[in-house]
Order: C-alpha cells, then sequence, then structure tokens
C-alpha cells in the first residue's frame, strides 16, 4: 500500500482510517502473486459450554501466534528470509454467547466477541500503522418459531455491532475492511410449504 507524495514518487503509506507515526494514509495498493517461503503456527482454542434449563451459555478464546519465513515484500518486489511475524495473523479472540428459551416460540440471546490488540508484528508493519486496538463487539438475536397454524414460520431477526463502533479487524490491511461495518440489522423470514 502507497501513496503518490508532492513530488510524484511513491511512498509506502498506513492503511488507514488516519495516518499513523506520522505516515501518510495510502491511496493506492500493488497485487502481484508471491507465494511466501514458510508459515509457523502455533497457539491453542479452549471452549466451554453450560445449559440449565433454558439458558445456554458458551466461552470460548483463541490464541494463535504466527510466523513466516521467505516474506515478499510487495512495495520494494524483494523477498526477506527472516523469520518475523505474520502481518496476516488474527488476533486473539474471546468470545461469549448466551441464549435463553423464552417459551416454546421465542429464543433471544446476546453475543460478545472481544479481540485483543495485534500489535506482534514486523517494525515495518508497525511503522506503517498496520496494528490494531483491542475492541469488543456486541450482537444481539432473537428467533421466533410459530406454532399450530403458523408451525411452518420462522423468524430470525440480528443487531451486529449493537453499540455501532468502528473498528479495524486484524489482521487490518486496508482501512475500509468490510468488518468495519457499523450497526447491521438482519432479518430472516422462512416458511416451509
Amino acid at each position: 500500500m502507497y501513496y503518490i507524495d508532492a513530488d510524484g514518487n511513491k511512498q509506502l503509506g498506513s492503511p488507514g482510517p488516519d495516518p499513523a507515526n506520522g505516515i501518510p494514509v495510502a491511496t493506492h495498493r500493488d497485487y502481484s502473486a508471491k507465494n511466501i517461503g514458510q508459515l509457523k503456527s502455533e497457539g491453542f482454542e479452549i471452549e466451554a459450554k453450560y445449559q440449565y434449563k433454558n439458558l445456554d451459555m458458551y466461552l470460548g478464546y483463541a490464541k494463535l501466534n504466527m510466523d513466516i519465513i521467505g516474506l515478499p515484500n510487495f512495495f520494494l518486489g524483494t523477498i526477506d528470509y527472516n523469520k518475523q511475524p505474520y502481518a496476516e495473523a488474527p488476533a486473539n479472540k474471546l468470545t461469549w454467547n448466551t441464549n435463553y428459551q423464552l417459551n416454546d416460540n421465542f429464543n433471544v440471546g446476546i453475543q460478545l466477541l472481544h479481540y485483543r490488540a495485534q500489535q506482534r508484528l514486523s517494525d515495518t508493519y508497525k511503522k506503517y500503522g498496520y496494528g490494531t486496538s483491542t475492541y469488543s463487539i456486541y450482537n444481539l438475536n432473537a428467533q421466533y418459531q410459530g406454532s399450530d397454524s403458523l408451525s411452518n414460520l420462522s423468524v430470525r431477526f440480528g443487531v451486529n455491532n449493537l453499540t455501532n463502533k468502528r473498528y479495524l479487524r486484524a489482521p487490518a490491511s486496508e482501512a475500509n475492511d468490510p468488518s468495519e461495518l457499523g450497526r447491521n440489522y438482519k432479518v430472516t423470514l422462512s416458511y416451509q410449504f
């Protein structure tokens, strides 16, 4: 990702949405196919589920470290064979879901997604602002399942990013990453004939 300076020269830029460490936001991007040499991953996932009467709960945590050897530099057109953190590694994530069955027809739930800051990056990526901050996203959902004459009807409703927070998901590869969507409403209506 780069921008063109006042002299018409190509300069490496930050992904945005704001300048980072004094580096202007990139306005252009080069695309070329270059394979990485070797990717080493290590981490763990742990999860727990709990159910009591009409209450269901889920808690999960995932941690992953990724290192790369043989990293293409798209800006310079070179390959770096030093071991370094992989810029596309996902951030550590905590997931908590709770659902409650109100009655035979209605179920409601809430979800918390908490992402740890992703600063485990090479110095070059950190210098140009690719790291992401810690953030939490809250989602709500509800489901209605019909009964009797409406037994074939199902309606689902969801509100993602309840607090309408703007964020960059790790890995932050561009300022308009689709995960930056603000509050998002979803409705699904289905009927079985």
